[in-house]
């Protein structure tokens, strides 16, 4: 949060990668039922500089004041390229073998539907080379519905070109399909 002080407001082909970021505080759950719990000792790895081997990336997600809008597809376009953008962004040489740790990232406040948000992560982090850890917070229908969507994935044995082709034929098609749900979608594709 510090960091938009001194940060200009990102492009769409931009996002801001903090290199060393330390945590000071522990903490418990997530948005509304977020609270500290205490002092947090850290413990990772530094430079050479001195820095912590951590690099904290920002990628501003789009707002929609009517979720409908989401599903248009120069909007879909912008939301991949802006995370590829960060998930192939680094300080770190080997980048590629360090996983992306997200979650409802675009979600929440910002209306994203949560299924839409995940496969516009999972295709930028494939085209990206880096292995995607989502974290649902313990969310167990999230949980459940995302690993329903990895499983029809394997199944069907999309790669990201048919994924996107997915994607883009689902939000093309989502007003006349009766805002019909992702997964559904998905195993009749």
């Amino acid at each position: 949060m510090v960091s938009i002080l001194f940060m200009e407001k990102m492009a769409d082909n931009e996002c801001i990668l903090v290199r060393g970021a330390e945590q000071f505080s522990s903490y418990s759950g997530y948005a509304w039922s977020f609270k500290w719990s205490g002092d947090y000792d850290d413990k990772t790895e530094k430079d050479k500089f001195g820095r912590k081997k951590t690099d904290l990336l920002a990628i501003d997600a789009l707002y929609f004041p009517n979720p409908i809008f989401q599903f248009e597809q120069q909007l879909v376009n912008r939301e991949i390229t802006k995370a590829y953008i960060g998930f192939s962004s680094s300080s770190n040489k080997n980048a590629h073998l360090t996983p992306i740790a997200t979650g409802n990232w675009g979600c929440g406040a910002f209306n994203g539907d949560i299924q839409l948000k995940f496969l516009i992560q999972l295709i930028a982090a494939s085209q990206a080379k880096r292995k995607l850890v989502y974290c649902t917070f313990k969310d167990g229908g999230i949980k459940n519905n995302l690993e329903k969507i990895m499983e029809i994935i394997k199944k069907k044995n999309f790669n990201v070109s048919s994924l996107y082709g997915l994607v883009i034929n689902y939000c093309k098609n989502y007003r006349n399909l009766g805002h019909s749900s992702l997964i559904k979608f998905m195993i009749e594709f």
